[in-house]
């Protein structure tokens, strides 16, 4: 009975911490983004140290390294950004008759739509203006937004600050959380921490890995092409290719949309080859050589969280949703072992 009442208290604070962490994700943001720096760095701080450079130089070098790579890139993509959104808004409503045009012949193939063209192409018409407007607005204020751009930018400053002090006493601070632990259950601990901290180091490195790597793929090879933002839009495809299908297609659709308001046009098949071979490149190389098949998480199990924790916690859920995913897929792998080997299931009758 007491174990049963223990259970569910465990159970029960598990699903009460997981809720009170998304609920203070916004003020936990720079320590959150501040411990994953560290748990990524911390093999290369652990390397340094056995060549005998202490933890405290080698923490502060990869810190001024990290803030030297932010202030480069806030200094080269914001200018950029802005460039990006209005450019591609204005060639849109520039190009406005082209797409009417393109898409006109596939329309009239239904005979309630050709009845109904002009009608449609009204609503079109007036729908295009307004959407782009509204969306041309929101991103220059969001850009803008003095309040907006504190917020983050504080979060991206704090970051690295915070994960110094977690490189450099690393080993202090996972020693002073093992030893709240109970003699009983030290085991335990140790066997389920292992194991969570074998699949995530596995999946977060590799997937940092595959997502650099490819970010830096599709930004040069957009850019040769030619397309307008291609740079921009290539790093963000490349990025967001942790989430399955989805990241690629986003960057594939953009990619398409702004190559066909561009004038001259790149070649199309050079852009499907680009992303075609970027796949293959990330399903038969990178994915296999870098994180492995032996995580197992799959790909629509990776998109299922992504929509959880987005809808819970908006854009920093989703880039949270994979390494609390490779948490939940370690703890369930120690829970089916532990099941299958309990009396409850080895019982007969």
């Amino acid at each position: 009975m007491k174990n049963k009442v223990s259970l569910l208290l465990f159970i029960g604070g598990l699903v009460g911490g997981f809720f009170f962490f998304f609920s203070l994700l916004d003020a936990l943001a720079p320590f959150i983004s501040g411990f994953i720096l560290a748990y990524l760095f911390r093999p290369l701080v652990e390397k340094l140290h056995k060549i005998s450079i202490p933890a405290t130089i080698s923490s502060a070098f990869l810190t001024v390294l990290m803030y030297c790579a932010l202030i480069t890139l806030f200094i080269l993509l914001l200018p950029y950004c802005k460039d990006f959104i209005v450019s591609s808004t204005s060639r849109l409503l520039f190009h406005k008759k082209e797409l009417i045009a393109l898409v006109e012949p596939w329309v009239k193939k239904f005979p309630l739509a050709e009845k109904n063209w002009p009608d449609l192409l009204n609503s079109f018409d007036f729908v295009l203006d307004n959407s782009l407007s509204w969306l041309k607005d929101w991103a220059l204020s969001a850009v803008y937004n003095s309040w907006w751009i504190a917020k983050h930018i504080i979060t991206l400053f704090l970051a690295p600050f915070i994960a110094f002090y977690m490189m450099k006493d690393w080993k202090k601070m996972i020693l002073n959380i093992c030893v709240l632990v109970p003699y009983r259950f030290r085991t335990l601990f140790y066997e389920v921490f292992s194991q969570i901290d074998t699949t995530l180091s596995a999946y977060v490195r590799g997937q940092a890995s595959v997502s650099t790597m490819l970010a830096f793929y599709y930004g040069i090879t957009l850019w040769a092409l030619g397309l307008h933002s291609g740079a921009l839009v290539g790093m963000l495809t490349g990025l967001f290719t942790f989430v399955p299908y989805l990241g690629i297609l986003s960057g594939f659709l953009t990619s398409v949309i702004l190559a066909c308001l561009q004038n001259p046009k790149p070649s199309f098949p050079l852009l499907i080859s680009i992303f075609g071979a970027g796949h293959l490149l990330e399903g038969m190389f990178l994915t296999p050589g870098l994180i492995g098949r032996k995580i197992g998480l799959h790909p629509a199990l990776i998109l299922l969280s992504v929509f959880i924790a987005g809808s819970i916690g908006g854009i920093k859920g989703v880039f949270l949703s994979c390494p609390l995913t490779a948490i939940a897929v370690a703890c369930f792998r120690w829970g089916r072992k532990y099941y299958i080997n309990s009396p409850f299931f080895l019982e007969k009758s």
